[in-house]
């Protein structure tokens, strides 16, 4: 999400754009290359690194919105490692050949997508332990 910028020259040439702020949270800094100091990359930064003042504004964003990273409570991932373990020996105990390759595949695929998963939805879960124990197994 793009944060709007005023400048404070257009904002006392306009002093009817002061209205555009009512109700709402203000950062004032300094924004320009030469005059801050305070210029860093991001994750979300590509090749221009991101003034001090506007990451905090997106820090307040993502906090006021509730958009922050939450943990996996530690027996999920390990409850999830078992069933996969599980799943995989069911495949190859009931099914042989193409079939059981092709469930275990399923099973593979079921144990490295689901922590990428997981994360899209803001949950961290752990990738090594589910994809470890499908591999070893």
């Amino acid at each position: 999400m793009r944060i709007p910028r005023v400048s404070l020259k257009d904002l006392l040439n306009d002093a009817g754009r002061a209205a555009e702020f009512r109700g709402k949270v203000v950062f004032a800094g300094v924004t320009s290359q030469t005059a801050a100091k305070d210029w860093l990359f991001t994750p979300y930064s590509t090749s221009t690194p991101m003034v001090g003042v506007e990451i905090h504004a997106n820090a307040f964003e993502t906090i006021a919105q509730g958009l922050f990273l939450t943990d996996a409570p530690p027996v999920e991932p390990l409850l999830f490692s078992l069933m996969v373990v599980a799943a995989l020996g069911l495949a190859y105990s009931r099914f042989t050949g193409r079939a059981a390759n092709g469930m275990a595949a399923g099973v593979m695929i079921a144990a490295h997508a689901t922590p990428y998963w997981l994360f899209t939805q803001r949950i961290v879960f752990s990738f090594c332990m589910p994809v470890s124990a499908a591999w070893l197994s």
